[in-house]
């Protein structure tokens, strides 16, 4: 009887340290709606790829986990990436958010969400406050561009259209 109870002890302290519950990913998934794009690059590369091309089309990252795999914007001003000031409300307020999962080995989908909030409630979690911005917010259309440039230099060649054929 024993044996089995040490059994049981030493199978159970290997599952709780194999297991790392620490992440600073938020606890909650995209949007639904949120477009997603695969690049050839590992998690960590890929994130900070993104973070360098969502700041090179004025979107203010303040926070990039590449080990996670995620990144983020403070609120901000659309028209100048100003922090915004007091409670973010209205669509002159937006937030930027980031997920890279893996897909393959040096693969990764990657999820970029514009949010805003309509109105504040104190009695919801912040989250459940947060709308999807429209795809013709100024916003959304920097936030295609910059990843239609990063499709364009790093999708996998099994997602690449097939090339043309030359015309006779």
């Amino acid at each position: 009887m024993r044996t089995r109870h040490a059994r049981f002890a030493l199978l159970l302290l290997a599952a709780v340290t194999a297991c790392n519950p620490y992440t600073t990913r938020p606890h909650f998934a995209p949007f639904p709606t949120t477009p997603e794009v695969v690049l050839e690059l590992p998690v960590p590369s890929a994130t900070r790829t993104v973070a360098e091309a969502l700041a090179a089309d004025t979107i203010p990252v303040t926070r990039v986990e590449a080990r996670d795999g995620w990144l983020a914007t403070g609120w901000f001003r659309p028209a100048d990436g100003a922090p915004v000031e007091g409670e973010p409300l209205g669509e002159d307020a937006v937030l930027v958010r980031a997920w890279v999962d893996p897909r393959r080995p040096d693969e990764s989908r990657v999820k970029v969400e514009g949010v805003w909030r309509p109105w504040a409630d104190p009695s919801l979690a912040p989250r459940a406050l947060e709308r999807p911005l429209p795809l013709t917010h100024p916003v959304s259309i920097r936030l295609a561009r910059a990843m239609a440039r990063l499709a364009e230099r790093y999708t996998p060649p099994d997602l690449r259209p097939p090339a043309a054929a030359p015309e006779e």
